[in-house]
């Protein structure tokens, strides 16, 4: 029987919540090498696999000694989705990815410490999505139109000051603290509109194959998100 993406990645998201990232990973690789190019991952599989590799540690596989899950599987992921991303440019394939995308592969990174390989997807996200990006005598200051891009940035930016302050650089871990702070401040410049460029950015986030036609529901749901934002972002002023 055919079983299309969307089922796929939910079984995905049931492997990752359970900690079986061994299966996920081999799930995953199975959409990767799909013949029909519509099973393959799409940014909400990405998405759900790079969240799995927040919550679960690496493992090793017991048959072959092979190590997988985290940052090791997170990055095998990005690589490949952004390779793909590149290579069907102007085609009729579309791959993208989103600001989750970034957020939590930059946290994989921190928590991994490689700080100046997530120092470098930072400034790969800011020139993605069009953030403009200026010098002050507060340090970096931030402005752009899309506000999950300022969000998503803020919060890499404090995953980054973490890695900075576990392994004792505490002028960069200050800095790039300053920088969360700065890139909350412009979350709160930006207008309501999530906008979307050219760039194969889509959102991959809950619900996202759901129809938006459904008036009092988007209602409902844009109050929910803007309150989450809004404690989301207390939370980090108030750690960095």
């Amino acid at each position: 029987a055919y079983i299309n993406v969307e089922t796929k990645t939910a079984l995905l998201k049931g492997y990752a919540h359970s900690g079986m990232m061994q299966k996920a990973s081999q799930l995953y690789k199975e959409m990767q090498s799909a013949t029909d190019l519509r099973d393959r991952p799409n940014v909400r599989t990405l998405n759900t696999l790079l969240r799995g590799c927040l919550w679960t540690a690496v493992s090793t596989v017991s048959s072959n000694g092979k190590i997988d899950g985290g940052v090791i599987l997170s990055e095998d992921a990005w690589q490949w989705h952004k390779s793909k991303i590149i290579s069907t440019k102007g085609s009729n394939v579309s791959y993208s990815i989103d600001t989750s995308s970034y957020e939590y592969s930059i946290a994989l990174l921190c928590q991994a410490l490689r700080t100046d390989e997530a120092s470098s997807r930072i400034q790969e996200m800011i020139d993605w999505f069009g953030i403009e990006k200026f010098q002050s005598g507060q340090g970096d200051q931030f402005k752009g139109e899309d506000k999950s891009a300022i969000e998503s940035l803020a919060q890499s930016y404090l995953s980054l000051a973490r890695a900075y302050a576990l392994l004792g650089r505490n002028e960069q871990a200050k800095k790039a603290a300053q920088n969360a702070l700065n890139a909350a401040s412009a979350f709160s410049s930006c207008d309501t509109t999530d906008h979307q460029n050219d760039r194969n950015i889509v959102r991959g986030g809950k619900q996202a194959w759901k129809s938006q036609d459904d008036g009092g529901e988007v209602t409902r749901r844009s109050a929910s998100n803007s309150l989450f934002r809004a404690h989301r972002l207390g939370e980090l002023q108030s750690e960095a």
